[in-house]
């Protein structure tokens, strides 16, 4: 079965791409042949909502007519989430193989796909049409409704090292994979009989329910090390509002990976369940995932058994910023202010960009950035504890290194105070400084504070705050507060109508050429060598000790920078710093800073989360996010 598509590219004069692809049984991509034919952008509809069985979730797709017949793209990473298809590795932005239940008994489908604004559609028409799915558009949403397909049987194969549950269906369906370390769920747009939910009915004592409809709740991302592995996990089949769930209590160390045959879905519980792949997303954007071996080269033999302890699952993306169709700038999660957190995902999607992972350190509690965020040259927040930093311009050009603000106050009394802070969450003794990139007010964070306005480098309010959050104090346009914590003598120093100068010197100075920056830390490979030193950048001896999820940024030999995100060891622990350092010059690292992490760490790549299941990743302050230029 062949068929023609048309897709409108927007980013590049306004064209369209004619791809003809057909089924194939092997991985290797078919041969395409492409040619521009002019469109009208008035001939396509677009959404970004899709009502998938009478369930709500949001996806960009677009609709367009060629000839007598509309056809439907889907944006390629919601179409594996939502819909269950499995993107393979490919060798062009253009085609994308994906298997899918062995539509046609064949393996892979390669799909025509193209990149317009923030998402990589994949033209999903000749897979609706096959299954008979009944397609309309209300509005901006997509409306989808598969044929109800029946669940006739489920079993279960227990191996020594491995688990394999076999769900037997009456016909392809959307199912949906969401996991954390404890549970993976399974949710099928299926029918199931009472027999089978009565066969594989929950223990109440072993198995907990769902708390939320579709998805597990945020859970503890690191190897829950108190847990004894039960000899056989339970499994639940339920029934609800027309689909079915298979709840899966996971062995520590595992996780879940779901593949489609014919008509069967086959469910994996192993403890390296990552697949690996390589996509070229589009010209400047590749999209890796495998496990990175760091084990010694010399492994003795009698610790072979021991070598998964140096396997870790890493996500990342390899970007080319010397393209033209591509920049990058921090993101935040607040526009107004520099106060607010949330998911990833959302910000991702606020922010309109195409690829973002979390960036630097924040305050859970007041939801406050402690590091630097720096963009089209203003501090919206400023450098702490000589930690590390990523600099960087829109022509591609990257510096990872240590940074410190130092900034004084000369006062007309001709004394020059040191200001401790920019912009910042972090609560010292001392003098801060708040300018108008903070927001437009700023709220004590502290008891006892003095609050100095100056306008025009001249003071023209002094005020006490006796105590932390009591009110707000407008941030000028034309200057800035100063913040007094601590030593109350400074504030001797600042009479009202007395001029004072700003002094500001960014080290090391050459960081100054960069208009965008993200600080964390700490610095992990500089020169292609580890330079891990986290006393340096002031991290606490408990920090330095955990094994956690880890985000990192980089840059490789050939100049590309790499976004990356690691999770759980097979069996075991997430990663302690000097094993993400290992990772990152594996990964051809010449300069790597290591990003918040825990359960922060978080990747997003065409509206959706590559690296963990959406709900298991924390809200976050803010992000690095990789714009498509127009």
């Amino acid at each position: 079965m062949k068929s023609s598509t048309t897709f409108c590219r927007l980013i590049l004069l306004s064209s369209c791409l004619l791809a003809v692809t057909g089924w194939q049984s092997s991985n290797q991509v078919q041969a395409v042949d492409t040619s521009v034919i002019p469109i009208a952008q008035q001939n396509m509809i677009r959404g970004q909502t899709l009502q998938l069985n009478g369930k709500t979730y949001p996806a960009a797709w677009i609709q367009w007519r060629e000839g007598n017949s509309s056809r439907i793209a889907l944006a390629d990473t919601s179409a594996a989430r939502l819909l269950g298809l499995e993107l393979l590795s490919n060798n062009k932005p253009t085609i994308q193989p994906v298997s899918w239940f062995n539509l046609g008994n064949k393996s892979v489908l390669n799909l025509p796909a193209q990149i317009i604004n923030n998402y990589r559609y994949l033209d999903i028409t000749d897979i609706l049409k096959a299954t008979n799915w009944q397609i309309s558009t209300q509005s901006n949403i997509l409306v989808l409704n598969s044929p109800v397909a029946t669940i006739q049987d489920v079993t279960v194969n227990e191996q020594l090292d491995r688990r394999e549950i076999i769900v037997k269906l009456d016909k392809p369906t959307p199912f949906r994979l969401s996991q954390n370390p404890q549970q993976a769920a399974v949710i099928l747009d299926s029918d199931v009989s009472s027999a089978i939910t009565r066969r594989f009915s929950p223990n109440p004592e072993i198995s907990a329910p769902l708390t939320k409809e579709d998805e597990l709740q945020l859970s503890d991302d690191n190897f829950p090390g108190d847990i004894t592995p039960r000899e056989k996990p339970t499994l639940v089949v339920k029934k609800a509002e027309n689909q079915s769930k298979l709840l899966i209590d996971l062995p520590p160390g595992n996780g879940a990976k779901v593949k489609t045959k014919n008509n069967h879905l086959l469910i994996e519980i192993l403890p390296n369940p990552l697949s690996h792949k390589k996509i070229i997303w589009q010209p400047g954007i590749t999209w890796h995932q495998r496990y990175i071996d760091i084990s010694p080269t010399s492994f003795p033999s009698h610790l072979s058994g021991d070598r998964h302890s140096y396997l870790f699952p890493v996500v990342w993306l390899e970007v080319d910023l010397k393209s033209p169709a591509i920049s990058l700038q921090p993101i935040t999660s607040n526009r107004y202010s520099m106060t607010g957190t949330q998911p990833l995902l959302t910000m991702a999607r606020e922010n309109g960009v195409v690829a973002a992972i979390n960036g630097g350190f924040f305050n859970r509690n007041n939801k406050l950035p402690l590091g630097v965020i720096r963009r089209a040259n203003r501090w919206l927040s400023g450098a702490i504890l000589n930690r590390g930093v990523i600099a960087w311009n829109q022509q591609g050009d990257i510096s990872i290194n240590r940074l410190t603000i130092q900034e004084s106050i000369l006062t007309g009394n001709g004394m020059r105070l040191p200001l401790a802070y920019l912009n910042s969450g972090y609560i010292q003794a001392g003098i801060a400084r708040y300018s108008l990139a903070w927001g437009n007010a700023y709220i004590p964070l502290s008891d006892k504070e003095t609050i100095v306005t100056v306008e025009n480098e001249t003071v023209t309010k002094k005020v006490f705050a006796p105590q932390a959050g009591s009110s707000q104090f407008p941030i000028p346009s034309q200057g800035y507060l100063l913040v007094i914590r601590g030593n109350q003598d400074y504030g001797r120093d600042f009479l009202v109508g007395q001029k004072v100068k700003l002094e500001t010197r960014p080290l090391p100075q050459n960081l100054t050429n960069y208009p965008y920056m993200i600080g964390a830390g700490p610095l992990l490979v500089k020169n292609s060598q580890i330079i891990l030193n986290p006393e340096a950048e002031k991290f606490s001896a408990a920090f330095q000790r955990q094994y956690a999820s880890r985000s990192a940024i980089g840059i490789n030999q050939t100049g590309k920078l790499i976004i990356v995100a690691l999770h759980n060891r097979p069996g075991g622990k997430g990663a302690n710093l000097p094993e993400l350092a290992q990772v990152m010059l594996k990964l051809g690292a010449i300069e790597a800073l290591n990003l918040d992490g825990g359960s922060s760490t978080s990747l997003y790549l065409g509206g959706e989360l590559l690296d963990r299941s959406p709900v298991t990743a924390a809200p976050v302050h803010n992000g690095i996010g990789l714009f498509i230029r127009q």
